[in-house]
């Protein structure tokens, strides 16, 4: 196997560092000789392959051949496994993608062009050539037909969200013990866990990076499949772009603002606030001295194109707002009140559950 480059070296080692890992030597090279698989498409084998990586149960950040290899076997056999499938199967694997905060797609103003694009999405995403603003990757226009007959017939899949919970290192355990004795749960649901403001972290600057894998291993032992992202994050459902965004934001937005919203439309403060972000195209329009923001990530909290949904998790009332096209909604407090929201993307459908009533 010849040696990788120095080009390849220093993208695996800025790579890894950004999820929390450290390569060893020959774990590096069998990295690279992974990404080799795939010459046209190394980025997106990488991603893949520090996906499965955070799936992991490890034992310590620093990574060597072992741990890398057993991860690429699995990779290679699920690749043999899906050439081999049906279409359907295909399309199983491509309905859900969950994009980190900090592989978010960075584009620049064109300062020549000077222009300003309107806020509809649809007018916004005619004049992007085909640019993925949003992360996931570029779909053709053949698969996105696909995906989205796919979706219609996607009735009864839902996202269940639950916001504000506390949990230390031992309740991470008990919360894995206890989905996993629910194999039917276990078996049948993605679990994606987003960290609020309060969780441990190197900063309190936006993105926050995933939760520290001291918290998190007892549960990854008893669910491999947990997703453990960046805050915010994005997930491609099908053909939908949903943004979950976990901050108590409405509190600091009112605390910050300078001249009261007008009430001539409406006095709602959640109204306000996602005709806010929606016209400034941005998650969190704060002073920086009210909220850091790693600058060299600041893309990553905007929202141009807009989405399709942005869920607002907020320590406020549960509120729904749907605003120029987008679906916005607040789930509740689950550590207050025990407040949760079902959302079903296909149909844009929204039930939230205070304690024990559905409304």
């Amino acid at each position: 196997m010849a040696a990788p480059s120095a080009a390849t070296r220093k993208n695996l080692q800025r790579k890894f560092r950004l999820r929390g890992f450290t390569l060893k030597v020959d774990a590096l090279e069998e990295a690279a000789a992974f990404l080799a698989r795939f010459p046209d498409a190394e980025e997106d084998a990488l991603d893949l392959l520090l996906d499965e990586l955070d799936k992991e149960p490890l034992q310590s950040s620093i990574l060597d051949r072992g741990v890398v290899r057993r991860v690429v076997a699995l990779l290679v056999e699920a690749e043999e496994a899906v050439d081999a499938a049906s279409p359907a199967a295909t399309s199983a694997r491509s309905a859900l993608r969950v994009v980190d905060s900090f592989l978010v797609p960075r584009f620049h103003y064109d300062p020549i062009k000077k222009v300003f694009y309107e806020y509809d999405r649809e007018a916004s995403l005619s004049m992007l050539m085909g640019l993925d603003f949003f992360g996931g990757g570029v779909i053709a226009a053949e698969e996105t037909v696909r995906l989205s007959t796919l979706e219609k017939k996607a009735m009864n899949d839902m996202f269940v969200i639950l916001s504000d919970i506390w949990l230390d290192s031992s309740e991470f355990g008990k919360l894995g013990e206890m989905i996993a004795a629910r194999s039917r749960l276990k078996e049948h649901s993605r679990f994606l866990f987003i960290p609020g403001p309060e969780d441990a972290g190197p900063s309190k600057a936006l993105p926050r990076c995933t939760l520290p894998k001291y918290l998190t291993e007892e549960l990854q032992k008893h669910i491999p499949n947990a997703i453990f992202v960046s805050n915010p994050c994005r997930v491609k459902f099908y053909t939908q772009e949903i943004v979950f965004f976990r901050q108590d934001l409405l509190y600091r937005m009112r605390r910050s603002c300078l001249i009261p919203p007008t009430t001539e439309e409406t006095s709602d403060p959640f109204e306000h606030l996602v005709a806010t972000i929606t016209h400034q195209s941005h998650l969190c329009p704060l002073p920086l001295t009210v909220q850091p923001i790693i600058w060299n990530y600041d893309h990553c909290l905007r929202l141009y194109p807009t989405p399709h949904t942005i869920v607002l998790g907020d320590k406020s009332e549960q509120k729904a707002f749907k605003y120029t096209g987008i679906t916005c909604f607040n789930p509740g407090s689950f550590g207050n009140d025990s407040s949760f929201a079902a959302y079903r993307p296909c149909t844009k459908e929204l039930e939230v559950s205070i304690g024990n009533g559905v409304v």
